[in-house]
């Protein structure tokens, strides 16, 4: 009688295989693309199914994540919902050429990655320093942020704000490093077993990297160019994107295995 009371269905179990039955449409679709719909090189597609593999894992393993695990598991929940809605709009755009800028998607989710990225950073209490920082940076930053998406909505500019995201990414890089430096400052802890170390890991790569992509210019990173520099800017992109991807899903795992490490 009680071991039904305690039951609980695990619901966490539906979006995490939401993703898998996703991840199989996207899979055909890519092997029989529909026709009028532009071609991708490998990598990006590759990038895209990447997103789906941490939001899998941390669905799956939802029970045993910590409140800051979660919250990046929110983000990239976010980049899954952004990567559909790129799709559907480059759906559109190959029937309706004349409505060719996709940016406000990319505008739209880099406010929130921003956002839920001062949120996990204020989670780890890094010390009065680094938390004074993430309290300060983080609304300057943001205002920063939501002020330049919406100057080139108004604009109708189909370029990146470089300026807007070289802040971003300097401010995103300097706390990964004060909270690299606080947790490799505690003897006890052992560094690698930590999720922690992993995710702060991840978006120190891939912001630092992008910091150097997105520093090549604005004329270098017309969403809708098919030259060879604008290719190889997208594809260290998306370099970055999967090893960040497959960063996040290792700290979920570990995560998991040091609760039932812990509970055994």
């Amino acid at each position: 009688m009680s071991d039904q009371s305690s039951y609980r269905f695990p619901y966490h179990y539906i979006p995490a295989f939401l993703t898998l039955a996703l991840l199989i449409v996207w899979i055909l679709r890519w092997i029989n693309p529909p026709p009028g719909v532009p071609e991708m090189p490998a990598v990006f597609r590759i990038a895209r199914f990447s997103n789906l593999l941490p939001c899998f894992l941390g669905f799956f393993l939802l029970p045993s994540l910590s409140r800051d695990l979660r919250i990046l598991l929110a983000l990239v929940s976010a980049g899954v919902l952004g990567e559909v809605a790129t799709w559907i709009a480059i759906d559109y755009v190959s029937t309706n050429p004349q409505d060719m800028n996709l940016l406000w998607i990319f505008h739209i989710f880099t406010i929130a990655e921003f956002i839920f990225l001062m949120m996990i950073f204020n989670t780890w209490h890094m010390g009065r320093r680094s938390r004074k920082a993430v309290s300060i940076a983080g609304p300057v930053v943001l205002v920063i942020l939501i002020a330049a998406k919406m100057y080139q909505g108004i604009k109708g500019t189909e370029q990146f704000d470089s300026f807007a995201t070289t802040i971003e990414g300097i401010v995103v890089v300097t706390l990964a490093v004060l909270t690299l430096i606080y947790l490799t400052s505690d003897d006890i802890v052992h560094i690698f077993e930590d999720p922690r170390f992993w995710v702060v890991s991840a978006i120190m790569f891939y912001f630092a990297g992008n910091l150097i992509i997105f520093a090549l210019g604005q004329e270098a990173l017309g969403v809708l160019r098919a030259d060879n520099t604008t290719e190889a800017i997208w594809t260290m992109h998306s370099a970055l994107n999967i090893t960040a991807n497959c960063l996040y899903a290792y700290s979920f795992y570990l995560s998991h295995k040091k609760l039932r490490a812990a509970s055994a």
